[in-house]
């Protein structure tokens, strides 16, 4: 199953309202980068994505890379190039924040070769980096957070290698995006603790095999074509 076909029949226009910050700080690294959370005392809404608390949380701007093709029919280069990320953690939950730019917002498809914008984030379920950044398999599961455009919501997803991608029985990840001056910014949001027994477990310290990918829609970005970590970046807590 791919992640077109989970969203394309329950497609709901989202109103995307304005809304951006800078964040406190930002540097950008060609190679794998190490994400460090921050530990945040107050609440954040999960919704809030320009909330005055995200200020206070470094950027990483990570680079990207058109993801390696697996279908001969879907081929092409991914437009977005950079992806910036900031991590937060409270007592109760996990926030990821991430921008990237694009030109325009494709929220929903108006003609048959139209897609959507989205992102993902992924995860190593066991924290192995053996596990394949490319959708997981041999028995290395993955675990991916999809926001899609259309719907501007988070879907909670499982793979093992190509053609696995299912969504969990749990779905306990919450995302909110909007769009504003040619840039996207969303807002992950999971419970630390989750029932979701193929969901990556965020209790304790230590560090976290992590990956992102965009979809450009207006560049015909779907399926396998899209910008991607091609190697693990590390996420800290």
């Amino acid at each position: 199953m791919t992640i077109k076909k989970l969203f394309v029949k329950s497609v709901a226009v989202a109103a995307i309202a304005a809304g951006m910050l800078v964040p406190a700080m930002t540097t950008a690294q060609e190679g794998p980068v190490m994400l460090k959370a921050t530990q945040m005392a107050g609440k954040i809404e999960p919704k809030a994505v320009d909330a005055a608390s995200w200020k206070t949380v470094p950027a990483r701007e990570i680079a990207l890379d058109t993801a390696p093709s697996v279908h001969d029919a879907i081929s092409g280069e991914a437009a977005v190039k950079r992806i910036k990320v900031q991590v937060a953690r409270t007592e109760d939950g996990v926030f990821f924040r991430l921008q990237w730019k694009d030109k325009t917002a494709e929220t929903k498809i108006q003609k048959l070769d139209g897609f959507l914008d989205g992102v993902a984030i992924q995860f190593a379920v066991d924290r192995d980096r053996a596990t394949s950044p490319i959708m997981g398999g041999e028995d290395k599961l993955v675990n991916i957070w999809y926001w899609s455009a259309a719907t501007n919501k988070g879907q909670n997803l499982g793979a093992n290698g190509f053609g696995t991608l299912t969504p969990l029985a749990t779905q306990d990840v919450t995302a909110t995006g909007k769009y504003r001056n040619g840039t996207w910014t969303v807002i992950f949001y999971r419970p630390v603790k989750s029932t979701e027994t193929q969901a990556v477990k965020f209790e304790g310290t230590g560090e976290w095999p992590v990956s992102f990918a965009v979809w450009d829609g207006a560049n015909m970005e779907r399926d396998g074509l899209k910008a991607v970590n091609v190697e693990w970046q590390t996420l800290t807590f």
